[in-house]
């Protein structure tokens, strides 16, 4: 029988499934540096955002979604514009910039979008 640990003291499980090393990702972003959320999402060739201010952003930058799909106020945005992954990566590392009046009206824009849907 083994002792019972002690304070500061740390037993190793050694059940083969529970080894960490052996623990794959799960899924990986396509843009580096960026940890994948639920919000944001690449379905095949297509590009995909459900993020409000993601979308506002390249809403402002003049793209126009391709298609909007979800039930009730959760929408998921399409784009088919190839500028969307330069865009993006601009939006998540803070290296974008847009006018803050037209970034305003862009998310009121992509409200309309949702709401009025």
């Amino acid at each position: 029988m083994d002792p019972p640990p002690t304070w500061g003291s740390r037993r190793l499980n050694k059940n083969k499934d529970e080894n960490p090393s052996r623990l794959q990702p799960v899924s990986s972003c396509p843009i580096p540096g960026i940890i994948p959320t639920r919000e944001f999402k690449m379905i095949n060739t297509e590009r995909s955002s459900s993020d409000l201010y993601l979308v506002s952003f390249i809403y402002a930058h003049g793209i126009q979604p391709s298609g909007i799909e979800g039930a009730g106020r959760r929408k998921i945005f399409y784009f088919d514009d190839p500028k969307f992954e330069e865009l993006t990566q601009q939006y998540y590392s803070r290296q974008g910039t847009i006018e803050p009046i037209a970034f305003t009206n862009a998310i009121r824009n992509v409200k309309a979008l949702i709401y009025n849907q």
